[in-house]
């Protein structure tokens, strides 16, 4: 590691501030967040570069073990990327910290994948000690006046670790903090971790890092130690060019970690959510204390896309940052991105509430695959988290993903507050006649996050006793402040798919059924789908074990992809008969899929 951290350094030879990104952040992305300030120091003459750190212990331990790591970081309650650097960034514990064995016996199947044994994650702990204090070693020795370190997903003990080391080495360097875990009062519970850290920036930092950086010219710097993010309120001021990630790229280059055909930009075009700005989800912490909505001009996200993708043609892949997509931006921007870039693929959140028409937008667009927040497939239980949708809302976007070929990622949530055996029944009944549509990706326990109305307002939901979660007092040292620091909590309130294990355990049967089905092959995937072929309608059905196919009037395809009321009884009781529709909630809700171009035709009645 040696000969490529000291090639990188020198690089930075005429730089004053080193941004750092610490593990486990994922390799094969670079930090839009550092980018930023990156671009600001820089446009103020104050010569700034980024420090891919990551990169670097991903080398030292081996590239397979790191990706194994930073992608199974599922589980917040196991926390081992922060076991991993707790004793590198505390003295005082042990290594993997407390009780590990005990949570490595409860999650070795969910978390830790393929490390063969608890001696090979110990060993990783113990290198971790020796590539900090190397790492620190050569960043004290250079001339830099600041060193900045981020922290989010399970990346603070690492962060720690290494402001510690390099003061250690060197207290005449300012060491500096921020990113998702200082938002609001972690910020203070961050600030109980050590002594060493000079500054803690906290919220959206593009202004204070701006005014920050005028007092370190002038030589007068804050008395505060904890820095207060301003709000922006025009995204088009943060800019973006053929230099963003430039670090990024030229350190790949040393280190081969990653090809670069198989990274991702980062891009930011919207902050918060239009949805959450006035009816936040009840479980939902994303965004932190900042509920502001605003998005770039689509020009300028047009602009800015096009620079960066003609700096790094091998790129082909987009990875949008928002937590939703703008829905302007279906009128201009998809079009122009797919026009100009024909082979780019693109991620981009999404809520359900989508036509047919913009699901074929997004396909055409380039976006093969995207998060969106079902959650649920029942109305009651999607009150309950005030997503704004109903479950055939939900059903609905399933079926107009599978018929564009769509794949959609979601997560089904249990242990909601207040839910009922009753609202799970009816979903339990409908999974075999949705085989055919995208499950959930896993079905998990809903969690109370900083920041989430359950959180915030506990009382309206019946919810007692919000303490944090114990795995805080098992990586952090007893002197820190775990109830500021933690972002998940564990609590006391009345949850039938919580307390009732026989319901809990059918739920999980029923989605793992489902879920097998779509892992034998695309080929092997479940079909509802209405087809043509020499201008006759063909419904095709495998559901329920051998395909079954046969030709069907144009009134049947209709009702089998819109729905049709009792009054026609012949075309009712054929759908009825063949399970394209099914009673859910009270009405008959369609089923099957279709070539967005038979919908089309059959809705307008060609």
């Amino acid at each position: 590691m040696n000969d490529h951290l000291c090639k990188i350094l020198d690089d930075f030879s005429d730089s004053e501030i080193l941004l750092v990104v610490p593990p486990f952040s994922l390799i094969n992305l670079p930090c839009i967040g550092l980018d930023i300030l990156k671009s600001i120091a820089d446009s103020m003459n104050v010569k700034t570069s980024i420090l891919y750190s990551n990169m670097l212990f991903a080398e030292y331990i081996g590239v397979e073990k790191y990706n194994q790591i930073s992608r199974g970081l599922l589980s917040m309650h196991t926390m081992l990327g922060e076991r991993i650097f707790a004793e590198a960034a505390y003295s005082s514990m042990p290594c993997l910290g407390i009780d590990f064995l005990k949570r490595y016996d409860e999650n070795f199947n969910e978390i830790f994948l393929s490390l063969s044994s608890i001696e090979e994650i110990t060993n990783i702990a113990n290198m971790a000690n020796s590539w900090t204090n190397i790492l620190a070693e050569e960043i004290a020795n250079r001339k830099f006046s600041i060193v900045g370190v981020t922290t989010g997903h399970q990346q603070t003990n690492a962060a720690i670790a290494l402001i510690n080391a390099i003061k250690k080495r060197n207290s005449n360097i300012i060491c500096t903090m921020g990113g998702s875990a200082c938002d609001g009062d972690m910020a203070e519970g961050i600030q109980t971790l050590s002594p060493n850290i000079d500054y803690i920036f906290s919220g959206e930092s593009e202004i204070s890092w701006k005014d920050f950086l005028n007092k370190y010219k002038s030589d007068n710097l804050p008395n505060n130690k904890i820095i207060t993010g301003k709000f922006l309120s025009n995204l088009d001021e943060i800019l973006c060019s053929e230099n963003t990630y430039r670090d990024y790229y030229n350190q790949l280059n040393y280190l081969n970690v990653v090809k670069e055909e198989e990274t991702s930009f980062l891009y930011e075009s919207s902050r918060g959510c239009w949805w959450g700005e006035r009816n936040k989800c009840t479980f939902c912490g994303v965004n932190g204390w900042n509920k502001h909505y605003r998005y770039k001009s689509e020009q300028k996200v047009i602009d800015e896309l096009f620079k960066m993708l003609n700096a790094h043609p091998k790129v082909k892949h987009i990875q949008m940052v928002d937590t939703l997509m703008p829905r302007n931006y279906f009128n201009k921007l998809l079009f122009t991105i797919k026009k100009s870039f024909p082979n780019i693929s693109m991620f981009y959140e999404q809520r359900a509430d989508l036509t047919l028409e913009q699901v074929v937008q997004l396909k055409r667009a380039g976006i093969n695959y995207t998060q969106v927040g079902v959650e649920a497939l029942s109305t009651n239980l999607l009150k309950l988290v005030n997503k704004g949708v109903s479950a055939e809302q939900n059903i609905k976007l399933l079926r107009y993903s599978k018929s564009t070929g769509l794949l959609i990622g979601w997560n089904l949530l249990t242990e909601i507050p207040n839910d009922k055996v009753t609202d799970w029944i009816e979903f339990l009944d409908l999974i075999p006649y949705i085989y055919h549509l995208n499950p959930p990706m896993l079905v998990r326990p809903l969690e109370i996050a900083r920041f989430s109305p359950y959180f915030e307002n506990p009382e309206k939901y019946n919810i007692k006793k919000v303490v944090p979660s114990p795995v805080y007092s098992e990586i952090f040292p007893e002197s820190a402040d775990h109830e500021k620091l933690a972002w998940l909590f564990t609590a006391e309130y009345s949850c039938d798919s919580k307390e009732n294990t026989e319901l809990k355990n059918k739920i999980i049967k029923g989605v793992m059924m489902w879920m097998d089905k779509w892992k034998h092959g695309k080929n092997n995937i479940p079909i509802l789908k209405i087809s043509k072929s020499n201008e006759i309608y063909y419904l095709e059905d495998s559901r329920f074990g051998n395909m079954e196919r046969e030709q069907v009037s144009k009134m049947q395809a209709t009702a089998a992809l819109f729905g049709i009321t009792e009054d026609n009884k012949e075309i009712f009781s054929w759908c009825k008969e063949k399970k394209v529709i099914y009673y859910y909630e009270g009405k008959y809700i369609p089923l099957a899929t279709a070539n967005p171009i038979i919908f089309k035709e059959l809705k307008d009645g060609k």
